[in-house]
């Protein structure tokens, strides 16, 4: 059986070992709060592991990988702080046979995503593309963007854990609550393509700069 097996057989043990936790603490107040911080901590553990994981073990993880890493490589290529997207096109998928990193860039291809550039701007500061003599031709360095990207989510989570410890200390009694359900989807489904980077990051910190500002307004 390979290693990997009895490494998620460990953790789905581990998963149903918290969750009969996480009910004895919901009807036992006694030591609540540190078990909230426990699965704090824990999550954020899981969540570095998965990541750097993924970004090794798993490559093409993501099928928009590609997509996104061309935003970001027009970005950088034309200096532009708002895209022509119309101009934008896309990285072949696929390495170039004779070469580990070298990705050919398809000018007939046009790059579906429109998305605002706040967040591809910010994944240009990671770097990880480089021009070569061909201009049509692109090297990358995948796992220091996915790197990068997994520092973005992992913070975006801390801060969403942050808001949401202010929520159970002061037991704010809210449609916060709620909310925090509707942000611990982002959660969910960055861990299906996590190791690649995707614009989830960019919905999970709008989703919280929203939970702030409601919490600011019930507290006043």
């Amino acid at each position: 059986m390979p290693v990997y097996r009895y490494v998620a057989i460990f953790l789905i043990v581990v998963f149903f070992g918290l969750v009969l936790l996480a009910h004895y603490f919901a009807t036992h107040k006694k030591h609540r709060r540190a078990y909230i911080g426990f699965l704090y901590v824990i999550g954020i553990i899981y969540i570095i592991g998965q990541g750097i994981f993924y970004s090794n073990a798993m490559p093409d993880s993501s099928p928009d990988e590609t997509a996104h890493i061309s935003y970001i490589y027009y970005l950088n290529k034309t200096d532009e702080i708002i895209p022509h997207f119309e101009d934008m096109h896309l990285l072949y998928s696929e390495k170039m046979k004779w070469s580990e990193d070298y990705f050919a860039y398809d000018e007939s291809l046009v790059n579906y995503l429109c998305h605002p550039p706040l967040y591809y701007q910010i994944m240009c500061l990671a770097g990880g593309i480089y021009d070569t003599e061909d201009p049509s031709v692109a090297q990358l360095d995948k796992p220091r963007l996915r790197y990068f990207n997994l520092i973005i989510y992992v913070i975006g989570v801390c801060l969403l854990l942050y808001i949401e410890s202010f929520i159970v200390i002061f037991s704010v009694n809210s449609e916060l609550h709620y909310i925090l359900l509707v942000f611990l989807q982002a959660i969910v489904v960055y861990q299906v393509i996590e190791g690649s980077f995707y614009y989830i990051n960019y919905i999970l910190y709008s989703c919280e700069l929203v939970r702030y500002l409601l919490m600011i307004r019930n507290k006043s």
